[in-house]
């Protein structure tokens, strides 16, 4: 696409303030208007400009001149533009004026504006809204009241909660299916909240009572995450105990993942944990890396397979679970470890020779 030249960037924002008779502003709601604001302000703050620049900019700084003078000469006085609060909050009273009511944020047609209101309100309680915008806004029934459910009866549910379930409650279940679960992770996310609050100057009894005796139930009970690994950790140690192997990546896909990400989680944590994910650190020890695993798992299959058939599996034949068994048995010596190496020529040894005798 062809760029437009600084010469026809002039000619554009010569000709539309001869059609105008104003400079253009970018507080303008006309998004052409602020274009051509941006454009003059570009040209302005840039320091090299090349000699076609500095033309146009020389053009359109004319025309501005010209165009102040002409208003000026008939008495016309500079423009004004509402602030972006004031725009909505005139829209907010042009939507209460029209349904007789405030924006509702269960309504996807409403939840824009009542997004803007939401702004607007923090806005106030900051001191960051202007006192027109704020005259405005009392004008309209409710406007500017915040109701805020109180947080002792929600801090009452979550002791309740945590003595019922002997943890913290989770605020991140997907796929909710159950009334439980929808308390759960409204008390998590209501506890969440109060945990990540931003400081406030605003601090009360209240607040503090509600973060005091938030601090005595996260010393009382463990996080829903520690109760999550520690069940996981379990299910990896009964399993070992089980089988008497560790889990590998081939052939036990979910169980390795749990493993790996628990001991990933509190290898680095020093006694930061309870007795099953202490034991659960000392069994998995050996745990192999994936690569490493996948091949182990391998390897037990190409073990089972030949104890049952008396035969190593066959590449061009047999089915399909066969046929891989043999491909990964035709690249399996190439693998880094060597004790993995040496243990796999032997077993080739002596499978060979057992077939011989």
């Amino acid at each position: 696409m062809q760029r437009i030249t600084p010469g026809e960037r002039a000619s554009n924002y010569i000709s539309w303030m001869s059609f105008k008779k104003v400079v253009p502003s970018d507080r303008s709601p006309d998004p052409l208007e602020r274009s051509l604001a941006y454009t003059y302000a570009t040209l302005r703050s840039k320091q090299d400009r090349s000699e076609a620049e500095e033309t146009a900019f020389r053009e359109m700084t004319a025309a501005r001149v010209a165009v102040r003078e002409v208003r000026a000469e008939a008495g016309l006085p500079r423009r004004s533009f509402k602030s972006k609060g004031m725009v909505t909050a005139l829209r907010i009273e042009t939507f209460y004026r029209e349904k007789g009511r405030l924006p509702l944020a269960s309504r996807d047609d409403e939840r824009k504006v009542y997004g803007d209101l939401r702004n607007l309100r923090h806005r106030r309680t900051v001191g960051e809204l202007p006192a027109d915008t704020v005259a405005v806004l009392e004008q309209i029934p409710g406007a500017l009241a915040v109701v805020r459910r109180p947080p002792l009866p929600e801090l009452e549910k979550l002791e309740a909660w945590c003595a019922a379930n002997k943890r913290m409650p989770r605020h991140d279940i997907n796929n909710r299916s159950t009334p439980e679960e929808d308390l759960e992770v409204h008390l998590g996310q209501w506890l969440y909240r109060h945990i990540h609050r931003r400081p406030s100057a605003k601090e009360t009894d209240t607040t503090r009572t509600v973060r005091e005796r938030i601090f005595t139930l996260q010393d009382t009970y463990p996080p829903a995450s520690a109760v999550k690994a520690s069940a996981e950790a379990r299910q990896v140690l009964d399993f070992i105990d089980r089988e008497g192997r560790l889990p590998d990546r081939h052939r036990d896909t979910l169980l390795y993942a749990q493993a790996r990400r628990v001991r990933h989680t509190y290898t680095a944590r020093k006694g930061r944990f309870g007795a099953d994910i202490a034991e659960f650190l000392a069994a998995t020890s050996e745990l192999p890396n994936p690569a490493e695993s996948t091949w182990d798992g391998h390897f037990a299959e190409v073990r089972e397979f030949t104890a049952a058939n008396g035969r190593l599996p066959l590449i061009h034949s047999g089915p399909a679970p066969e046929r891989r068994l043999a491909e990964w048995l035709a690249v399996a010596p190439y693998v880094d470890d060597a004790g993995r190496r040496d243990a796999l020529e032997s077993w080739l040894e002596g499978f060979s020779a057992a077939s011989a005798a």
